[in-house]
């Protein structure tokens, strides 16, 4: 009995470390909101081609905001896209404001708080709003570290 007790102990631990309840359950209410537009869905293929995404990362693009910040793994997998998609940028070394990174943020997550901008820009910068400006690789770094300590999550994020 205690044996089966550890077990049921150890699982738990598990599905809580990996945030996999997160994902169960997104995947399944994903599901049914498919489901209602497209009744003839297969459910193990829509699940399979989910977890599919979640294990490449691409289950965050165009996600609400609250998503995005609820696991370790999401914030590190929207930051990625964020800096796939706008690469570039470092090349160039241009100056960006807050509300310039902003507005690339949200083509990928349209309910992004623009505090957040600000905040990793006021944090490297230790400046007040109004002249806030930076190039993308110093704005990735500091953004990655105020996404990844957002609210009171302090987890590290490899």
């Amino acid at each position: 009995m205690a044996k089966a007790m550890n077990l049921v102990s150890e699982d738990e631990q598990y599905l809580s470390k990996h945030n996999l309840l997160t994902y169960i359950e997104d995947g399944i209410a994903q599901l049914v909101r498919y489901k209602e537009e497209h009744p003839q869905v297969n459910p193990n293929q829509f699940l399979s081609d989910y977890f599919t995404n979640v294990h490449k990362g691409n289950h965050v693009l165009h996600r609400e905001y609250a998503f995005i910040r609820e696991t370790p793994y999401n914030r590190s997998s929207f930051i990625r896209h964020f800096d796939r998609c706008f690469h570039h940028l470092t090349e160039k070394k241009e100056m960006y404001s807050a509300k310039e990174y902003h507005s690339l943020l949200t083509l990928i997550c349209s309910d992004f708080p623009l505090i957040i901008v600000e905040d990793a820009m006021r944090i490297f910068l230790d400046i007040g709003t109004s002249d806030l400006s930076m190039v993308f690789s110093d704005f990735l770094i500091a953004f990655r570290f105020r996404l990844f300590y957002d609210g009171n999550t302090y987890e590290i994020v490899a």
